[in-house]
């Protein structure tokens, strides 16, 4: 959920995934790529039905192994057939005639090293911009950022961009949520306003509105969710992955 990096999902049958909290009844097949920020949750009902296998990039990684401009996905369903052709189908019919978890990633990721493609580097204002957001990311000024690498506000929100996938603001905005995300799946008791100023909100009604905005859930309504899983003997495997009861 909340995400600044994108995924390339296959599935071993149909299922249903939801958007933000809300069915939309894309079929995932026979394998979609959702560069980020998108929230994709599916119950734990669906989950049984069908086996999940998810290929996830970095920022600015995607484009070398799909073709494409990073933000020419954002905020889309884009089947991977639409992009791969045929080849997407045939990639998910070797996956799943193979019989154990290894293999199939064995199988998948000689499929989408046989797609990488040469590509230039990654702009150097862009690489600049991503090690100084990882180094200071308490409210960074996107418009120092840009003085700093030598770039014009524009020149840079658009190389960003056209890198990346998505603008400096939002992707600080969903890196900022990710480390709310990694601190609540920490802390034995969550004070919600004393995270928000360690975090870089101006207060706590603004952590509240980006996360609704990122994951479709309040705060509250996030944490009871985890406990319900932990209490039941259930963990995500990652802090940004919490299945939604049906």
């Amino acid at each position: 959920m909340g995400r600044s990096d994108s995924y390339s999902i296959f599935t071993m049958g149909t299922c249903e995934f939801t958007e933000r909290g809300i069915p939309i009844g894309v079929p995932i097949f026979p394998g979609r790529s959702f560069p980020g920020p998108m929230v994709v949750t599916s119950s734990p009902i669906e989950l049984q039905e069908a086996s999940i296998m998810a290929v996830g990039f970095k920022p600015g990684g995607a484009f070398p192994f799909l073709g494409l401009v990073a933000d020419e996905l954002l905020d889309t369903h884009a089947s991977l057939q639409d992009i791969w052709g045929r080849a997407a189908l045939e990639i998910r019919e070797r996956v799943s005639a193979e019989r154990t978890p290894t293999r199939r990633f064995q199988v998948l990721q000689s499929a989408f090293l046989s797609r990488l493609v040469p590509r230039p580097e990654l702009h150097p204002a862009v690489l600049s911009a991503l090690d100084y957001f990882r180094r200071n990311p308490s409210r960074p000024i996107v418009g120092n950022v840009a003085r700093e690498v030598g770039l014009s506000n524009r020149r840079f929100i658009d190389v960003f961009n056209f890198q990346v996938g998505i603008k400096p603001k939002l992707f600080l905005r969903i890196q900022r949520f990710q480390r709310v995300l990694q601190k609540v799946h920490l802390l034995p008791v969550v004070d919600w306003g004393q995270l928000a100023l360690e975090q870089g909100y101006f207060d706590q009604s603004h952590l509240i509105r980006d996360f609704v905005a990122f994951s479709g859930l309040s705060p509250a309504d996030y944490l009871r969710r985890l406990h319900e899983f932990r209490n039941d003997g259930t963990d995500p495997i990652k802090f940004n992955h919490l299945p939604l009861a049906g």
